[in-house]
Order: C-alpha cells, then structure tokens, then sequence
C-alpha cells in the first residue's frame, strides 16, 4: 500500500507530503482546492502522462514553470504482502525489497527511478498496475464499452489468464493471416519469374555448352572458308617436300645414303648419321600429315553452315547470360564459363522460389491449426463466462440493493459471434433497470450518472476479491449521489478497505465521516500565488469539516449532525 506521498512544484501544488494507512481514508474539500490533483500526481507517479502542463508554477522554467525548482512526485509503498511485484523487480535488474520507493522527475525527458535505479516509464506502468488502481470521476463511462464489461466478467470468472492465451493466439493468428496475405499478393509476381527461370536454364541446357567447344568451332570454320587456299597451299608443301624436281626428301635420302657409306669408312659420323635419319623420319611424317589434312579439304556448305549456327547460339548465350547482373551492354559477352556459372544461379533462384511455395503451403497449415487452437480456446472462455455470468448478476444486484436500489435488476447478456473477434467468441452487454416494472436494458442506454456511479462502485466491491491490488483510490465517483444513498456508498467504500488501502475524495458529509482518517485539503492565495496544503483532521476538526461539507460550520444543529454521522461511521468524537 501506499505509505507516503511527496509532490514538489506539480500543477498548484507547491510542495506537500502527506503519511498514509491501511483502510478507509477520505479526502475533502472546497470545490477547487485541488483534491483530484493528488489523485492525477499518483497517476503521474505510476507512469501516467507527465508533460510540461503538470509542472508548477515554481517548477523550472524550461519546462514551462516560473522557477528552477525540479518538479517530481515521490512515493513510498509496502509491497510485503503484494504478489508479483519482487520478481517483476527482479526481472526488470531492479532492487527489491519490502519497501519500494518511486520517484517520477516531471521534465521533456520523463525520468523516473524505483529504488534508487533510473527505470523506463513502460516498467513504472507494469509496476504501477500492481500497486494502484485509480478511479476518476468520469471513470464510470469505462462500463459502457462492451470489451470493458467483458473484462469485469472474465475478472468475476476468473477467467482472465485463460483470456491472455486466447488474446496472445488472436493476434498470433492475425499475424500469419497477414503474412499469407502477403504470399498470395506475390504469388503471380513469383510465378511469373519462375516462369523466366525455367525457359533461361532451359535454354542454357539446350545448348550442351562446354568450354573447349567454342576453340575448336573456330578452327573448323576456318578451314571450311578457306578450303581452296588451304588446298592449294597443301600441294605446295607436297610439292616442295616429295614431287618437284629436287624434292627435300629425296635428297635427304641421298643425303642420308652417303653418310651410312661415310660411316662404314671413316667411323665417327654417329651424331651426324642420326641427325639426317631424324630428318627423314621427320618428313616422311610431314609428307603424310600433309596429305592426310589435303584430304578434309573438301568444300561443305552445309557443314559451314552448321558451324556459323552453333557459333551463333554459342555467342548470343554468352552475351545474354555470361555477363554479371548490372553490366553495361557495351562491354559485350563473358566466357562459356561464365554462361554455366548463369545457369548455377538460376538453379539457386528456382529452388528458392519453389520454396516459397512450399512456405505458402506451411504458412496455410499453421494458420489451420491457430485457427482450431483458438476456437477450442473461444469455446473454454466462452463457457467460463456463461458458466459465471449468472452469478456475477445476483452478486451485482446483491450489492445494488445494499446501495439504495432495491428493485434493480441487472443481468449479462451474451450475442454469439459468426467469427472471433479480438474479444471472444461473443461480445456481452451489461443489461440494467433501476424501476420495477421496467424490463433490463443497455446500461449505456438508461443508466444516469449516479446510477452508473454506483454501478461501478458495486462492481469493485465484487471484484475486490478477484485481484490483489493493494490500493483503489476513488475521485469523486460518489457524484449524482446524496441521503441515505450517499450513507450506503460510504458503507460500501468502507467494505471494500477491509483487506486493503482504499482513498477516496469525496464532497459528501456521508462518506467523509465513514473514514478511518480524514484530510482536508485547502488552497490559499495572497493575490500573487496560490498554494495547496493537506493536513489530517483531529476529532474536533474532523466534526467541523463534516459539518461545513453539511452546509454550515457555524451552527450547533450542523455540529451535532456532523458528530452524529462521524461517531455513526466509526470515527471517534
């Protein structure tokens, strides 16, 4: 619960620290005082807005004050016996302890500390939800909104972890749901490519490319166009080496005779003998390679023909496929090499796309099966709420009548849903009739401000015990509200501060005089500045408050009403 309040230069508030306790405490005042401000500062405090328009006036001037004070609001809680908040601490690295303290510096940059340790203002918020649940005064338009009166049931039932999961699947299920969106948009995108990849391999494997095949088209295209010429040019060496007048090979031949004959009589003529017989060898051989190319020198128009074709096909693959992505066109044509090196990333490419059909595929069957987990989980929480809702309603009507509203009745009603929403398989309306005679309907139809005020007091009383917060502050929710009402709702706040910390900020003598412990909170201006003050009332104090919130402080008859309702409520005179 919340032990101490500090607030230095917030909205008129120039400084003020108050000590607080368990139980019923109320907070009064004159119309204007500032009352809801404490209630805004401790908002501030767990992480609400906290922008330059809540700085006072003697806070810094940068931030929109008339000084250069720091303005802050600081709190002190026991959080002993409150579950969750330690090992929140300690997953957020924060220190932890029975007590924890909060310190919201109000600047541009919204620092905030707990226990020493500078913290974000989304860890203040997921500790603040723990500690403190606020209640302003126009709060009660928060039943009028079917998810909200979903909420309140699913606390009632106990259903809210079960609400989580199936919260948790919704928009797991959401997601998949726009990523298969995006899939299908992309599908004839993808199809279209897949078609360009299939007829660019193919037609790469059609060609049976291989590199020393290009090398050797050549040469035989040169041979084809140049056939005559080649011919001519063969008889030439034939001519030179073996038919003319001197042939070389016949007089290497002679050559070669005479030396064996040398060699018989002189010796010595090894090396030289072999040089020669080499030699003879050498154009024996070149007479009959010689020869044998004469004989492929054979015009063939159609074999040409076919080369110049494959040359063709060969060149314009390598210049459409054998240049890096992005080349310029001007540097013409890469390799074979760099044609099959095309064809591997084609390859790659298809597989990947083929791929993402199989990721269509998967993506569908997991939504298949989100879809099946989130209805069996729909089907649970729809039948927790049924099961619950009729109790819920007797529990409401229970405390109804205990607020001044005997006849009231007040049911839930449910409407099925052909698809799950965000909320469930059914939204519910909350359905009320303050008159007997008058059938239940929507409570944001026929509900007035005092109704609903006291609607939602009896809905926290009930819910009380469904969660563990240890402190409800209540700002004037008693409004459109007054007799023997006023006594019932006070009577209610007090039960509802039973097990826990409840501070209410009230303009009714009826509940104010029901309190454990009664403040007063007063602003006074000596005509250059205003100044808000807080002190808790002694007996006597209290009495004269009460009877000022009657109407009249001044006379003995509101004196003696006032001490009548504070020793009635509980309090001490």
């Amino acid at each position: 619960m919340l032990r101490v309040l500090s607030v230095r230069n917030f909205a008129i508030i120039d400084r003020l620290e108050i000590s607080l306790s368990g139980g019923l405490t109320c907070l009064t005042g004159e119309t204007g005082a500032g009352k809801s401000i404490l209630a805004d500062a401790v908002g501030v405090l767990l992480g609400g807005p906290g922008g330059s328009s809540r700085v006072g006036p003697g806070g810094d001037r940068s931030n929109g004050g008339g000084g250069d004070e720091e303005s802050a609001v600081e709190g002190i809680f026991d959080i002993s016996s409150v579950p969750g908040v330690g090992a929140l601490l300690e997953e957020k690295g924060l220190p932890s302890g029975d007590e924890l303290a909060i310190r919201r510096i109000i600047s541009p940059r919204g620092r905030a500390y707990v226990n020493g340790s500078l913290t974000s203002i989304q860890t203040l918020q997921e500790i603040g939800e723990r500690l403190v649940d606020i209640h302003g005064q126009h709060d009660h338009q928060s039943l009028l909104r079917a998810d909200r009166q979903l909420g309140q049931l699913d606390e009632f039932c106990g259903a809210c972890a079960l609400y989580s999961e199936y919260a948790a699947r919704f928009r797991e299920l959401a997601g998949l749901k726009n990523s298969l969106a995006g899939l299908e948009t992309g599908r004839r995108e993808r199809e279209q490519r897949l078609d360009m990849l299939l007829f660019q391999r193919d037609e790469i494997d059609k060609a049976e490319l291989s590199a020393p095949e290009e090398d050797g088209l050549k040469s035989e295209r040169e041979r084809l166009v140049h056939a005559d010429r080649l011919r001519a040019l063969s008889g030439d060496v034939l001519a030179w080496l073996k038919d003319s007048d001197s042939p070389a090979l016949a007089a290497v031949g002679e050559a070669r005779k005479a030396l064996r004959e040398m060699q018989a009589l002189a010796g010595s003529l090894d090396e030289t003998l072999k040089l020669i017989e080499n030699a003879h060898v050498s154009l024996v051989e070149a007479c009959s390679a010689v020869r044998d190319f004469e004989r492929t020198l054979e015009a063939d128009p159609e074999r040409l023909s076919a080369v110049e074709e494959r040359l063709d096909v060969i060149s314009r693959l390598k210049k459409k496929y054998g240049r890096p992505a992005g080349a310029d066109q001007s540097t013409g044509g890469g390799t074979i090499e760099d044609v099959l090196a095309c064809r591997e990333r084609l390859e790659e490419e298809l597989k990947a796309i083929s791929g993402s059909g199989e990721d269509l595929d998967s993506l569908k069957a997991r939504i298949a099966g989100s879809e099946a987990a989130l209805l069996e989980l729909g089907r649970k929480l729809s039948g927790k709420r049924n099961s619950g809702a009729g109790e819920f309603g007797e529990r409401v009507r229970s405390e109804l009548s205990e607020l001044g509203m005997e006849k009231a009745q007040f049911r839930v009603e449910f409407y099925p849903q052909e698809r799950p929403s965000a909320h469930g398989m059914e939204r519910a309306e909350f359905l009320f009739s303050a008159n007997p005679g008058e059938g239940p309907k929507p409570l944001a139809k026929i509900a007035s401000g005092g109704e609903l005020s006291r609607v939602m007091l009896a809905l926290k009383v009930i819910l009380s015990s469904a969660d563990n917060v240890p402190t409800l502050i209540f700002d004037e929710v008693d409004s459109g509200v007054g007799g023997k009402t006023a006594v019932a709702v006070g009577r209610k706040l007090k039960e509802a501060a039973m097990n826990r910390q409840v501070l209410a900020i009230t303009h009714l003598p009826q509940i104010a005089s029901q309190a454990g412990e009664h403040f007063v909170v007063e602003k006074t201006t000596d005509g250059k500045s205003t100044k808000v003050s807080i002190r808790r009332l002694g007996k006597d104090e209290r009495v004269r408050e009460v009877a000022r919130m009657l109407g009249d402080d001044e006379s003995k008859a509101a004196s003696a009403h006032a001490a009548e309702l504070v020793k009635r409520g509980g309090g001490v005179v």
